[in-house]
């Protein structure tokens, strides 16, 4: 595994499980204002979390004895910077969208639960 992978596995992973963690706790502790907010501040994280991985990547690759030429092709952070907002996006609003059909779910099964004790 080259270094560029191994950095943008670490950032990026770990960029998505923080959001992961906060949009979950959000989904379920809090009302829909405060959980689009937090699922800004998700997309943002994954968004850093993308860039610097490729950023610090492509730097300790560039720095490796004898570094391949692809590692001088570095444009990828730059793309990033740019327009990561959208798989940042993408996995953040995908996660949220996937926790709360889980919660209409366990309310749906709650509410049968309830009518027929009730009825």
């Amino acid at each position: 595994m080259s270094p560029l992978q191994e950095s943008f596995l670490l950032w990026a992973g770990s960029a998505i499980f923080i959001m992961a963690v906060l949009v979950l706790v959000a989904t379920w502790r809090f009302n829909v204002l405060v959980q689009v907010g937090i699922v800004l501040v998700g997309i943002i994280i994954v968004w850093a979390g993308l860039f610097l991985g490729l950023d610090i990547g492509y730097r300790e690759w560039q720095r490796m004895p004898d570094p391949p030429d692809e590692a001088f092709a570095d444009t990828a952070p730059l793309g990033m910077l740019l327009a990561g907002w959208l798989p940042g996006g993408m996995i953040t609003i995908t996660w949220w969208a996937l926790l709360k059909l889980i919660e209409f779910g366990l309310l749906a099964l709650r509410g049968r639960s309830e009518s027929r004790l009730n009825g």
